[in-house]
């Protein structure tokens, strides 16, 4: 999803204080009482992010779908923390078909997939709405998801 206001403090308006720490690949904030979220200061809608929690809660955050197909993300060789834009499931080989022979392996918090050039994804099976990734590709191409 995006929206205007990419902010912080306004797409995690709807955890309040439960937030203590949020990351990406390159950049952190930390959330102060009376202050709210300070360190880096909007979301990227092409990364991951991990959020620390003080407690169990819900993110309910509104916006635009994004247009994935107009949406690149520009990978470089090694690790990349990626978001999934699609609002629907996908197989993972249909999901990565655009960076090809460039991913070696993928990863989110319940399972992996490792890449093989004559087979192609082999382990995790499916990129779900919601998630983030960790993918690792073995040189700079471009991830365009086509749906």
């Amino acid at each position: 999803m995006v929206d205007e206001d990419l902010s912080l403090n306004n797409v995690l308006s709807s955890i309040a204080n439960a937030g203590i720490l949020i990351k990406n690949q390159s950049n952190f904030a930390t959330y102060y009482d009376d202050y709210g979220w300070y360190g880096f200061d909007s979301f990227d809608i092409t990364s991951m992010y991990m959020l620390k929690s003080a407690n169990s809660t819900l993110l309910s955050f509104t916006g635009t779908v994004v247009n994935v197909t107009t949406m690149p993300i520009y990978l470089q060789e090694g690790w990349s923390w990626i978001s999934y834009l699609p609002q629907t499931s996908s197989d993972l080989n249909d999901a990565l078909i655009s960076i090809g022979d460039f991913g070696t392996l993928i990863k989110n918090q319940y399972g992996f997939a490792t890449y093989y050039s004559d087979f192609g994804w082999y382990g995790l099976d499916v990129m779900e709405p919601g998630f983030g990734y960790m993918l690792e590709v073995n040189g700079s191409t471009v991830l365009i998801y086509d749906r």
